[in-house]
């Protein structure tokens, strides 16, 4: 295993699996269902705030932190209105 600080984007989709997986119970009454929801975290991740865990089949872990710069899954009511939708993800953000 390795640490590799960042995401390849090759892996973008697992980490935001990762992510669901880790935080989907606190958040999904807010962001899901779960399609519309690792829909949302894909788009927002971002790939230059974390590090990876990175092991032979691939992405086995990552740590997600916030700088100045911003945060791993950010997000503003416009990016969350994308994947659920107008006036649902209106009243998600809020």
């Amino acid at each position: 295993m390795r640490m590799v600080r960042g995401l390849p984007e090759a892996y973008r989709t697992a980490a935001a699996a990762l992510y669901w997986q880790a935080f989907g119970g606190k958040l999904g009454r807010v962001l899901g269902p779960d399609r519309l929801a690792l829909a949302y975290v894909e788009r927002v991740i971002r790939p230059d705030q974390c590090i990876c865990a990175m092991g032979d089949g691939g992405l086995t872990g990552l740590i997600g932190f916030k700088s100045d710069a911003g945060s791993f899954a950010g997000g503003r009511p416009t990016t969350c209105g994308r994947s659920t939708g107008g006036l649902a993800g209106l009243g998600a953000a809020a």
